[in-house]
């Protein structure tokens, strides 16, 4: 092989890595972490919660709670969030090691400051897939915002926990669609 081959082979799985990054990065409506650090700022566990939308109620209260998730981001001045809540997950660990992953089953407006109240969205029929939250003026502007999100499920034994948000992992495909 020569090296100029080698050098063009090199060049052009560079470039096809690039743009595979770019393809992933750019679907629409993922969240920034390039440019965000989310933490969680606490948790607390629950038997009910109340949104406008509904309530959501924990039946068998002797194995499970709701974990109602506190998250603080920290992003840029001036920078828009739009969070869906079928991007989120919640990772955790039980005593021994065992471990599970909740989706996001309702999840709140952002705030400015940590102990503010939110407007917690509870999806109807269609599912989480369909709540997504929004910066509004004054969260735009700020550099640190927070929000909730709603686990249900969650045993007494567990530990330790982590936020998980989606993002793709494939370049975009196209389809020609569908008729009926």
């Amino acid at each position: 092989m020569s090296r100029r081959w080698l050098a063009s082979a090199f060049i052009a799985g560079g470039l096809l890595l690039a743009a595979a990054v770019v393809y992933a990065v750019s679907a629409p409506g993922v969240f920034p972490s390039d440019e965000c650090q989310v933490k969680i700022a606490g948790i607390s566990f629950e038997t009910a919660v109340e949104t406008a939308d509904g309530a959501m109620e924990e039946p068998n209260l002797d194995e499970y709670r709701i974990a109602v998730v506190t998250f603080r981001i920290e992003k840029p001045a001036d920078r828009d969030i739009v969070l869906h809540a079928a991007d989120l997950t919640l990772h955790y660990e039980r005593e021994g090691g065992e471990y599970d992953v909740a989706p996001c089953e309702a999840l709140a407006s952002f705030t400015i400051g940590e102990d503010e109240d939110r407007a917690l969205q509870m999806p109807g029929v269609g599912g989480p897939g369909w709540v997504k939250v929004k910066t509004g003026a004054g969260a735009r502007k700020a550099t640190t915002i927070y929000s909730e999100a709603v686990f249900s499920k969650i045993e007494p034994d567990v530990r330790k926990f982590w936020l998980a948000i989606a993002r793709p992992a494939t370049p975009a495909f196209t389809s020609e669609g569908w008729e009926s």
